[in-house]
């Protein structure tokens, strides 16, 4: 099971070097953003793809959630000195591979 988030500017350009926090959905329920319990993370490659690889590793999907997890991704960033978050969800069943675009504006 597998999540890709592709970061770009307002241009279309790919980010590169920005951190994804993934939380599934109890996490973020009873977090929220905090990064410190992130479920996973990764920095964003030189195409701007923040890929996570191994979403169904743990309990995240389960016969009790019929094997399907929200999975909230937050990219951290700073633009105009000026610190920035934005986020995504994604509900996945397992061995799901999807991919999804977020403009860091």
């Amino acid at each position: 099971t597998s999540a890709t988030i592709q970061l770009v500017d307002l241009l279309g350009k790919p980010v590169k070097g920005v951190r994804v926090y993934a939380y599934d959905q109890d996490t973020w329920n009873m977090m929220g953003d905090e990064t410190f319990h992130a479920t996973f993370q990764v920095v964003s490659d030189d195409a701007g793809n923040a890929t996570f690889s191994n979403l169904d590793k743990g309990t995240q999907f389960t016969s009790v959630n019929n094997e399907t997890n929200t999975f909230t991704f937050s990219a951290h960033y700073t633009l105009n000195n000026s610190s920035k978050t934005k986020r995504v969800s994604i509900t996945l069943k397992k061995g799901d591979n999807k991919t999804e675009k977020l403009v860091l504006n």
